[in-house]
């Protein structure tokens, strides 16, 4: 692991504060010359990594935010552009707002970084809402968000292809304050394929910043996060069972492979989920694993991705008309 890491931080240049600190140059006569200053954290360099292999294949951060761009310019008024945060490097943390109707649903991919196609279906979602379905733009209003964890798209783009968590080893759906730390096997970090909990609830800019989706502002009544892989729903225990049961129901129906439907605790012992920190805010949230691997090619490529797309757009129908 020790190796692991110290490959990580002089490849995507991430570490301790002492080891990014810089100091400013004065200039003569500098008035801070007798005065003791605290270093400010430079901003690091958002570098564009040249894609080669099968992420070649897939956006990068930088591509989903031009096409975000050009779809609200092409659509004024009825898709606008958000900013929610920065990663711990600096990304963007960016999405979409479609439609203009009370009901405010949200779509995110990429909550771990390897997982690139539920950010593909979450932005072709978008893209479809927006161009073919305008009899849902005055029932609710679609936030999607299709790269959740920016930095750790880019480290397995690069040299770690099955790397899930932040750069700071947490892993941003075990951040959230709902059943934070419960799982004492769980660490608060581990910087490879399986993150941990953090040092607290939303302790990550990650997490902090998907977290405002939760405000008032965004009116959020529905969560859907895209991941991969298993082709399964999972969705936390809930004292309202009918409603998930009958939403879930409409989404298996739009896939094109048979789905399998779980709660949370009965997949695995998860803890601070995002989907049972929307359930306690009374949100519906479902978590969608697409297809059969986190990064496929081709035609199974196209085809996980349109399965996120179509079992996604059953989710907006199904609420948008509750």
């Amino acid at each position: 692991m020790l190796g692991i890491t110290g490959n990580l931080k002089s490849l995507f240049g991430f570490g301790s504060k002492a080891e990014t600190r810089q100091s400013a140059p004065k200039e003569e006569g500098d008035p801070t010359d007798s005065v003791t200053l605290a270093t400010p954290e430079p901003k690091p360099a958002i570098i564009r990594r040249k894609a080669t292999g099968i992420a070649a294949e897939y956006r990068d951060n930088f591509d989903f935010q031009d096409d975000m761009k050009a779809l609200a310019q092409k659509h004024p008024g009825q898709v606008k552009l958000f900013e929610l945060g920065r990663s711990v490097q600096g990304r963007v943390i960016s999405g979409m707002s479609i439609g203009t109707g009370p009901i405010g649903l949200v779509v995110t991919g990429m909550m771990h970084g390897c997982e690139w196609t539920g950010g593909e279906a979450a932005f072709e979602l978008g893209k479809k809402i927006a161009e073919q379905r305008p009899d849902l733009m005055d029932k609710m209003t679609l936030h999607v968000v299709p790269v959740s964890n920016p930095d750790a798209q880019e480290v397995s783009r690069g040299v770690l292809h099955g790397y899930r968590a932040n750069v700071n080893g947490v892993d941003p759906n075990r951040n959230w304050p709902t059943n934070w730390g419960t799982n004492e096997i769980t660490p608060q970090k581990f910087c490879h394929e399986i993150g941990g909990t953090g040092e607290a609830p939303l302790s990550e800019p990650e997490t902090q910043a998907l977290n405002k989706l939760t405000g008032e502002e965004y009116k959020t009544k529905g969560w859907l996060d895209l991941h991969s892989y298993g082709e399964f729903f999972v969705h936390p225990e809930s004292e309202r069972p009918e409603k998930y049961e009958a939403l879930i129901a409409d989404m298996q129906k739009a896939t094109s492979k048979p789905y399998d439907s779980m709660k949370i605790q009965d997949h695995q012992d998860i803890t601070g989920s995002l989907a049972e920190h929307c359930e306690s805010l009374g949100i519906i949230a479902v978590g969608a694993e697409l297809g059969t691997k986190h990064q496929p090619k081709g035609e199974e490529r196209e085809a996980t991705i349109q399965d996120g797309v179509n079992l996604g757009m059953a989710f907006v129908e199904h609420l948008a008309k509750s």
